[in-house]
């Protein structure tokens, strides 16, 4: 019997220089398939394959039974799996299984699945809507120094969501999100730092120093506890977590910190949520609509911290051919594909399918673009050319023509990087948390031809900026199979 892990390595390799349509690709889910029953990351890797070439003939079902078997030991397959049923791919929508799901993961004590949790609370997706629950989850994920729960509450403590409203701990957790270096940190500190008296800026520094203090702390502990017995592990980093968190919480002026929400509330703990969206048409040649207080704050720090280790340059992607636009465009680029995507960007996902009355699987990943100064996205059409199109149905993609672009700016520039819109003569002012939709075809269906637009050039700072954008036809349940 052929060795799994030795099967696994073959498909892999077959797959780094083979796609969809060839006997090689053929060839290597043929050896996963014959794997994964022995090995749940060969299974987990099928799954991955699976999920991401939806025109491979059954591939819906081959990716939830793949990674169901993955999912049994296995916490990134608990995370897959949660996702398909947040798309009903292969098994049927279901949130709640979703949650359960990721809550298992966050119960193992891992600050991203921590974070993803929370966000399900913070949103009601699977569950009721809870900031109280979704704090607390937060809190966990940031004494453990996780960058994005660090930038959240910040957040959450500058609105008094979940937690008590304090400008002195909002800026704090600013502070240190910004000695992260996280994209748009330093804006909001300068914001909140802004709205602060000296007193609380200088409470800021001080609780700063303590908080970073705890977290660097816990360190050692975890390395002492990796050298005991593996078998016992997660209870007891479950245990020093408690106890670490309660730590955090018991020194002075971090009471608000307290993993009971209940003790929270009674220090003055709200439930404060993001301010309602208001949309307004600014161009009907072409159509130009724009959103202020599409994402709050928190939800862009959340996406930025998801696109930053999958930004690759212009150049790496252009040389995967990752879209025929990247050729105007000089910056880096991350794309959140499944098996990357979560719950933060399905949710995106769903606002935007809201907004266009599109269904969500009619549209693209969502990616992220990072512009430096002097980087710009020169004047471009969004829509396909026919031979575009052929070629996307070569690859197994029948989603046909782009209908719409949806745009949210996640962080801004100092100076610079409208958008701009040339036949209107429209500039679009950046502005956090912003969404900008614009239509690439006309009522009739046929290319846009006023809807050439541009990103201008950054002359200070760094702009971050969310895209997607909805084809007339599902990109995960193709009608066609020409590809085989």
């Amino acid at each position: 019997m052929t060795d799994p892990a030795l099967l696994e390595q073959q498909a892999a390799e077959l797959l780094a220089e083979y796609k969809l349509g060839s006997s090689e690709f053929e060839r290597a889910v043929t050896m996963l398939s014959e794997a994964a029953p022995g090995s749940d990351s060969a299974a987990l890797r099928l799954g991955h394959v699976m999920a991401q070439n939806p025109a491979y003939e059954g591939a819906a079902d081959m990716a939830a039974e793949a990674y169901k078997k993955a999912a049994r030991t296995r916490p990134d397959g608990m995370e897959r799996l949660a996702d398909l049923y947040m798309i009903g791919y292969g098994v049927a929508a279901n949130d709640a299984a979703a949650f359960e799901l990721i809550g298992q993961v966050a119960e193992l004590g891992y600050p991203t699945a921590q974070c993803n949790l929370a966000y399900m609370h913070s949103q009601g997706i699977g569950t009721e809507q809870n900031q109280y629950a979704a704090s607390t989850l937060y809190i966990r994920a940031a004494a453990q120094g996780d960058t994005r729960a660090i930038a959240v509450l910040a957040e959450r403590f500058l609105l008094g969501s979940g937690v008590r409203q304090s400008l002195a701990m909002a800026g704090a957790w600013i502070r240190l999100a910004e000695l992260r270096k996280l994209a748009g940190a330093r804006q909001r500190r300068q914001l909140i730092d802004s709205l602060s008296t000296e007193q609380q800026r200088a409470k800021a520094d001080q609780l700063a120093e303590v908080i970073k203090s705890v977290i660097r702390g816990l360190g050692p502990r975890v390395a002492e506890l990796e050298q005991g017995d593996p078998a016992t592990y997660v209870a007891q980093f479950a245990q020093l977590m408690t106890h670490h968190c309660g730590q955090m919480a018991s020194q002075p002026g971090l009471q608000d910190l307290d993993l009971d929400a209940n003790r929270r509330m009674a220090l003055g703990a709200t439930d404060h949520t993001a301010p309602a969206a208001i949309k307004r048409v600014l161009s009907w040649q072409p159509r130009v609509i724009e959103i202020e207080h599409f994402l709050s704050p928190e939800q862009c720090h959340l996406l930025i911290e998801l696109a930053t280790p999958l930004l690759v340059s212009t150049e790496q992607a252009r040389a995967n051919q990752k879209g025929q636009e990247i050729d105007n465009f000089d910056g880096s680029c991350a794309i959140v594909a499944s098996p990357l995507a979560t719950p933060v960007s399905r949710h995106l996902t769903r606002r935007f399918s809201e907004l266009c009355h599109l269904p969500t699987d009619h549209f693209e990943p969502i990616s992220v673009l990072r512009y430096g100064v002097a980087h710009e996205y020169s004047p471009h059409f969004d829509y396909f050319d026919p031979p575009r199109i052929h070629r996307h149905e070569q690859n197994g993609d029948f989603g046909g023509q782009r209908q719409v672009t949806c745009l949210v700016h996640l962080s801004v520039a100092d100076e610079g990087g409208s958008t701009w819109y040339e036949h209107a003569r429209l500039e679009v002012a950046e502005r956090v948390g912003l969404g900008v939709i614009h239509y690439n075809a006309l009522p009739c269906g046929l290319p846009d031809e006023h809807s050439l637009h541009a990103g201008l050039p950054i002359k200070a700072g760094e702009k971050w900026l969310c895209r997607t954008s909805g084809r007339e036809a599902s990109l995960l349940f193709p009608q066609y199979r020409e590809i085989r």
